[in-house]
C-alpha cells in the first residue's frame, strides 16, 4: 500500500482499489466493492493506521446499499432529505466518529455484517428484485457517497438541534445546594450554647428555630434527625402533630453543662 497516514481518506482507499485492479472503475459491483473496501480497512487496522470516522461511515453506507440491493438511483432517492415538517431521525450511523474506540468497534461490526451477507441467502419477491439498468462508474459512486455523507451530516445537525430544543423546553429545576454537614454542626453548636445558658437539657423545637420560614424549619429539623441518629439528642413527641421536644443525650456535654 502507498498510503501515508495523513493522507488516509475514504477517497484514497477507493483510488487504491482501482490502482491495484480490485474493482472495475467503469462497472462497479457494490457487493464486491464493499467487501474489498472493508478488507483494506482491516489491513490498515492491523498496521495501526489511524482510521477516520468518515472512512468507516463510507463502509456503513456501502453495506446499506449491498444489503438492500440498491441501485445508484434508488440509493440517491433513499437518502433524499425529509420535508421540513417531518420529524428528523438520527443519521445513517449514530456514533462518535471522532472516538478511536467507537471507530474500531464499528469496523468490527461492519466486518461481521458483511460476512453474514456473504453466507445469508436473500429471498426477495421477484417483483421487487432490483436489476441494474446500466453500469455505474466509480465516479458516480463516489459522488453518491459524498452526497450521502453531506445529507447525513445535515441530518445529524438537525437531529441534535431538535434534541437540544426539546431539552431546553423542559422545566429547569434549579435546586439550591446545601452543606448538610455544615447545617448539622451549626444546629448542634446552637443547642450547646442554648443548654449552657439555660442550664437545662430539654427544649421545645420551636424555641431553637431561627424563624417561622419554611426553609428555617426544615433546615433545623433535618439536622436534628441526624443528631438523633448519632445518639447526641433525642426527639420527643407524645402524639402526632403535638409539640416536639429536643433532649440532650451527649454525656460529655451534659457533664460539662452540669459542672458549669
Amino acid at each position: 500500500m502507498i498510503f501515508e497516514e495523513d493522507d488516509l481518506k475514504w477517497q484514497s482507499l477507493i483510488y487504491e482499489m482501482i490502482r491495484t485492479g480490485k474493482v472495475d472503475p467503469w462497472d462497479i459491483d457494490i457487493s464486491q466493492f464493499s467487501q474489498e473496501y472493508l478488507k483494506i480497512i482491516n489491513k490498515l487496522k492491523e498496521l495501526n493506521f489511524r482510521i477516520s470516522g468518515k472512512v468507516v461511515l463510507t463502509a456503513a453506507i456501502l453495506l446499506r446499499m449491498k444489503m438492500n440491493r440498491l441501485g445508484l438511483e434508488e440509493f440517491l432517492g433513499m437518502i433524499a432529505e425529509p420535508e421540513e415538517d417531518v420529524e428528523v431521525e438520527a443519521g445513517l450511523d449514530e456514533w462518535n466518529q471522532e472516538d478511536p474506540n467507537e471507530v474500531e468497534q464499528r469496523i468490527d461490526q461492519l466486518a461481521k455484517q458483511i460476512k453474514q451477507t456473504q453466507t445469508k441467502r436473500m429471498v426477495l419477491d421477484p417483483r421487487l428484485d432490483r436489476m441494474r439498468e446500466r453500469k455505474v462508474t466509480v465516479f458516480e459512486l463516489m459522488g453518491a457517497l459524498k452526497k450521502a455523507m453531506e445529507v447525513d451530516e445535515r441530518r445529524q445537525i438537525r437531529y441534535k438541534k431538535e434534541v437540544k430544543d426539546r431539552d431546553d423546553s423542559r422545566p429547569d429545576f434549579n435546586y439550591e445546594k446545601f452543606d448538610i454537614l455544615g447545617k448539622i454542626k451549626n444546629v448542634y453548636d446552637a443547642l450547646k450554647i442554648f443548654f449552657k445558658k439555660s442550664k437545662r437539657n430539654t427544649v421545645e423545637f420551636t424555641h431553637i428555630v431561627p424563624s417561622k420560614r419554611k426553609e428555617d424549619v426544615i433546615w433545623t429539623f433535618v439536622p436534628l434527625l441526624h443528631l438523633a441518629n448519632e445518639g447526641k439528642i433525642e426527639l420527643i413527641q407524645d402524639k402526632p402533630f403535638d409539640k416536639i421536644f429536643v433532649e440532650l443525650k451527649a454525656k460529655d456535654l451534659l457533664d460539662k453543662t452540669a459542672k458549669e
